[in-house]
Parts: C-alpha cells; structure tokens; sequence
C-alpha cells in the first residue's frame, strides 16, 4: 500500500501536464492501495488558498479558484490518513536535521511508517535518511 507525498499528489491530481510512468504506475495500482497523508491535504490547501490571495485583485483570480476547486475534488478520491499520536511519536524520534529541513514530508514518512506504507515521491533525497521508512519514486520509467 502506498502514500502519495505532496509533489507526487500535485503532479498526478491537479496539473494538466502529465508524466507518464507517473499516470501508468497509478492507473495500474488498485484504488484501495493508495492513500494520502492529511499533512499532503493541508499543504495542498494551503497552496490553493496562497494562490486566491495573492491574485485576489487581478484576473488570475479565476484559475486560482479553478485550482481551489480541483485540490478540493482530487482529495476526495482518495482514502485520508490521520496525523495521531503515534505518528506524532514517531516524527519526533527523527534525526533534528530532518525534522528540521523537511517538515512536512518527515510528518508524512512519520505516517507511512506508522500505517505500514510506503511513500511515493520524486523527492528521494527528502525521505532517504529516514529509519524504517520505504519509498519509491514513480515518475521514472
């Protein structure tokens, strides 16, 4: 079963350009196999709503809300995994310097390795210090 980090979810659900092994790896993997970290959905939010704000006065405006509205849809079709406590445990007993320099993404792997899932991303260097954590990056063929 898998997790999709952010970037991974950005270039799979809410742009129009595709990467190939990316769409082929996903297409190909059971729907009930992929998950996202309630971390990738506020991260996605909070981009969307960075971008309605700092358009909110010229006529970028309306695609800002387009990408609103396909964050929000796009996050619907997948199963959402909590942040808890024990995830919350688990990133906490990560080297500082990971903690540090990606937050985020050592909050997601906290979460993969919490559920027993593996983390796919094209971001490797992020996630590859982390102890007990599997990853894969799908946007190679």
């Amino acid at each position: 079963m898998y997790i999709l980090d952010t970037d991974i979810f950005t270039l799979a659900y809410t742009r129009r350009s595709a990467i190939l092994p990316l769409e082929t790896r996903i297409s190909a993997t059971p729907p009930d196999q992929l998950y996202l970290s309630i971390i990738t959905v506020k991260e996605s939010l909070r981009g969307a709503l960075a971008l309605i704000n700092r358009h909110e006065a010229n006529d970028r405006i309306v695609p800002a809300y387009d990408l609103l509205r396909i964050v929000l849809e796009a996050t619907s079709k997948l199963p959402i995994v909590v942040f808890d406590q024990e995830c919350y445990e688990i990133f906490q007993g990560m080297p500082p310097n990971i903690k540090t320099r990606h937050s985020q993404d050592a909050r997601i792997a906290a979460t993969a390795i919490r559920h027993s899932l593996t983390v796919v991303t094209r971001n490797t260097q992020h996630f590859q210090n982390i102890p007990g954590l599997q990853y894969e990056d799908w946007t190679r063929p």
